[in-house]
């Protein structure tokens, strides 16, 4: 698992991402508002203008301030870019032959 960037020091696990979305039509500002009255929204902008949305497998939706864009590169960026963070390995889970 791959732990990634979405900005403004906000970082989600690759595999709970069901989609990307851009903010600017109104299916995707409805999804927003229904999310927020049912408390399932998280506000990653820090009041910056919100330009996508993630939707996560648990149905949580978080809206970030990157595009749709700037956030595919990262998700598909390799390892050593800086985008992403491993997981660190426990000592336990290492298998020794």
């Amino acid at each position: 698992m791959k732990f990634v960037h979405i900005g403004m020091d906000h970082i989600i696990p690759d595999t709970q991402v069901q989609c990307i979305l851009p903010y600017g039509n109104h299916n995707t500002r409805r999804l927003v508002s229904n999310a927020k009255l049912t408390a399932t929204f998280i506000d990653a902008t820090k009041r910056k203008k919100m330009r996508s949305i993630i939707i996560l497998v648990n149905g949580d939706i978080v809206g970030t301030m990157l595009s749709c864009k700037a956030l595919m590169g990262r998700f598909n960026a390799p390892a050593d870019m800086g985008f992403m963070v491993e997981q660190e390995q426990d000592k336990d889970d290492v298998d020794y032959l």
